[in-house]
């Protein structure tokens, strides 16, 4: 029953179907283009993280590994967003670029559960 409740809606459509232009938009910021759209983007990711994650109590599928992963994701998502608005303790560019290459390694990563359990949700008709 609690799979079928939320087999209508699609835990990969939490995510914004223009993540990858977000994702793009944040690169050009750490080279310095147009910082302020790039951290209203990367508030937009955030977002949608946090989204995902509500979405997954809701159908109670987080496990600690999973949940462990999303804190670590949000984790770099702080730290970039740091770097961005240049604050005190902000880290160097080239952290920066580190952290963003895991953002977007990581994104494939939750694109990928979430299609799995839409996938469970959706065999359970």
């Amino acid at each position: 029953m609690h799979k079928k409740t939320h087999k209508e809606r699609q835990l990969e459509n939490t995510f914004h179907s223009n993540m990858n232009y977000y994702f793009g938009k944040v690169a050009d910021a750490i080279g310095g283009k147009n910082v302020e759209l790039g951290i209203t983007l990367l508030i937009s990711i955030r977002a949608s993280y946090e989204s995902f994650g509500e979405a997954l109590l809701e159908r109670n599928e987080p496990d600690d590994h999973i949940k462990s992963d999303l804190d670590e994701y949000q984790h770099a998502i702080s730290k970039l967003g740091g770097y961005l608005g240049r604050e005190e303790e902000a880290i160097s560019e080239m952290d920066a670029r580190i952290y963003y290459f895991y953002i977007c390694e990581q994104h494939k990563h939750f694109i990928k559960i979430a299609r799995e359990i839409d996938k469970e949700h959706a065999a359970e008709e």
